[in-house]
């Protein structure tokens, strides 16, 4: 498998601090890859690291064999396509207006709008369901909504590559669902994913591979059900838990906070 991120004795950190050392492990090409850590591991460090906005303080990254201080931000924004943990928007925007800035890396801000262009945003908006909102402001839909907007805008940006900043952090139950959906099925169709995530079940329910972050380090790297392991999780969360698979998932289960219908009670 060829390798779409290499990094070899990499060093990150913002002024004289340091948050990751010694980083050395490769992100395969196609599929998903979760980086699963506790709050303050370095995760967006690392994304930011990867998309080439955050120099290595020592190291190097390669993208797809290429140094990444090689490449432009524009020639990066044609193959990656970034979605941040929220977006708070000033403008009342519509949602198509918000998906059509993808199209800025591919074309340049003072390229018309033309009906082709018109038809592939529908398309993309139309793929995550968000065809009947085209025309609604971004800032009266929902947060699911809008991370789901955000999705459309990287596929417009006609990038092979997604880079996600736990995006469904901020989501309710049912949208952290849906949207772990829709990046599965950007996987199956062809897209190399890359999240970051805090919550190792969501990395077992889409993630093929892990690269797990704790202490300012690499814990481990490989095929996600391999990985996390109830080892791990005690070493990067600090709680004892189990992980059973059950329905066809694997779920984590932590010691109860309270014990409910025991014999005891």
């Amino acid at each position: 498998m060829n390798a779409l991120f290499a990094l070899e004795n990499v060093r990150l950190g913002h002024g004289r601090r340091t948050v990751l050392r010694e980083l050395s492990f490769h992100v395969e090409e196609g599929g998903i890859t979760a980086l699963l850590g506790p709050n303050g591991s370095g995760k967006t460090t690392l994304l930011r690291a990867l998309m080439g906005v955050l120099a290595p303080k020592a190291g190097t990254i390669r993208f797809r064999g290429r140094d990444i201080r090689s490449l432009s931000r524009r020639a990066l924004a044609r193959r990656i396509a970034y979605l941040p943990q929220q977006h708070r928007p000033v403008f009342p925007y519509t949602v198509e207006e918000v998906a059509r800035l993808g199209l800025l890396p591919r074309r340049g801000p003072l390229a018309p709008y033309t009906a082709a262009d018109r038809a592939l945003v529908r398309d993309c908006l139309a793929e995550l369901g968000l065809e009947a909102l085209a025309g609604r402001p971004y800032t009266e839909i929902s947060g699911g909504e809008r991370q789901l907007t955000l999705l459309a805008r990287a596929l417009i940006q006609g990038a092979d590559v997604a880079v996600m900043d736990e995006p469904e952090s901020a989501l309710d139950f049912g949208n952290q669902r849906r949207l772990l959906v829709r990046i599965a099925a950007l996987a199956d169709g062809g897209r190399s994913c890359v999240f970051s995530t805090h919550l190792p079940e969501h990395a077992l329910a889409v993630a093929d591979r892990a690269v797990l972050l704790a202490g300012g380090r690499v814990l481990d790297v490989g095929p996600t059900a391999s990985v996390v392991t109830p080892e791990h999780l005690a070493i990067m969360y600090g709680i004892e838990a189990k992980l059973a698979f059950v329905e066809g998932m694997w779920r984590v289960l932590p010691p109860p906070v309270r014990k409910h219908g025991s014999l005891e009670e």
